[in-house]
């Protein structure tokens, strides 16, 4: 059995591995949103915007796939339907994209205020937040890759 087909078969639709990879999501994208409130400064925020609205999407989106994986789990029912697996298809790799987007500006929002602006001298913030902020993004960026791909592999070996 090849790598892919080992993957499929513990990560695809209705399996604990898709339970768990939705659940870290979740969690990742809850996380990369609290450390920035922590801080309390709103200016920042503002920089972090997209940030923020993208790891809110992902929040609810995996929280419905978490609930759909719960379902096909206690049930003993196979949900890997082509209709549902096209739309899932799609909705995962669109937070791909927009997970991607959002932990890259937010790291190239760090960058400009460290380096070209050097906001940290002038205001309180604390810089940590931000880098955790960003970082707990791109591992988003992860779990949301593999599970966009797997669910792509799962369509395209369906009948």
């Amino acid at each position: 059995m090849t790598a892919s087909g080992t993957l499929k078969m513990i990560c695809s639709l209705g399996r604990v591995g898709s339970l768990v990879l939705r659940v870290a999501q979740m969690t990742s994208s809850a996380v990369s949103m609290a450390v920035l409130f922590i801080d309390g400064d709103v200016d920042l925020h503002a920089a972090f915007s997209y940030e923020i609205a993208a790891m809110s999407f992902l929040l609810v989106w995996s929280s419905a796939l978490v609930c759909l994986d719960v379902y096909s789990l206690k049930e003993h029912r196979n949900v890997q339907t082509p209709k549902l697996l096209r739309s899932i298809v799609i909705g995962d790799w669109l937070s791909f994209f927009l997970s991607l987007s959002a932990a890259c500006s937010s790291a190239g929002v760090l960058i400009l205020y460290t380096h070209d602006l050097h906001y940290w001298q002038t205001h309180t913030t604390p810089i940590l937040y931000c880098e955790i902020s960003t970082a707990v993004a791109f591992t988003v960026t992860g779990f949301v890759f593999v599970s966009a791909s797997v669910t792509f592999i799962t369509l395209a070996s369906s009948d």
